[in-house]
């Protein structure tokens, strides 16, 4: 032990940069764990995540595409093999305002009626909107969850 010290300590360029390669060798490490862990190992954060599934249209010039709103009734009405069908549809954005502070901008993705029960999440107040309310086209916000950066 301490003629390998020794030995250390007489290469000081050696040494830096053997701990530098372990170092980040231990980081790269961490981190591809960390990842793979996170997306392979660990299940949805969802109840009954084993049993979710997405459906994907197709046509022959695009592998996958989302539904139609209509392919997507037709599937949520006409279903004998899913417990439930929900759909959502990424990609809008809003506003969320308090008087007299800048307007912050968030992530607004459309569902349908059913999707959050389906996934087993509730809301921390209020209620979640029925289908009625989604056949007739009412305006419904159950909240928002942005990301202030300061």
């Amino acid at each position: 032990m301490k003629r390998a010290l020794r030995h250390l300590a007489r290469s000081p360029g050696f040494t830096v940069f053997a701990l530098a390669t372990l170092a980040l060798g231990i980081g790269v490490n961490t981190t591809a764990f960390t990842v793979l862990n996170r997306m392979l190992l660990q299940s949805l954060p969802y109840r009954d995540a084993d049993r979710l599934v997405q459906i994907w249209a197709s046509s022959p010039h695009q592998a996958f595409m989302a539904q139609s709103p209509g392919d997507f009734i037709d599937i949520r009405d006409q279903n004998t093999s899913f417990a439930g069908a929900a759909a959502y549809y990424g990609g809008w954005t809003g506003s969320l305002a308090e008087p007299g502070k800048a307007p912050i901008r968030c992530g607004a993705p459309k569902v349908t009626a059913g999707l959050f029960e389906m996934m087993g999440v509730q809301p921390q107040m209020g209620r979640l909107f029925t289908l009625d309310e989604e056949k007739h086209s009412d305006a419904l916000v159950l909240g928002s969850v942005c990301k202030i950066n300061k």
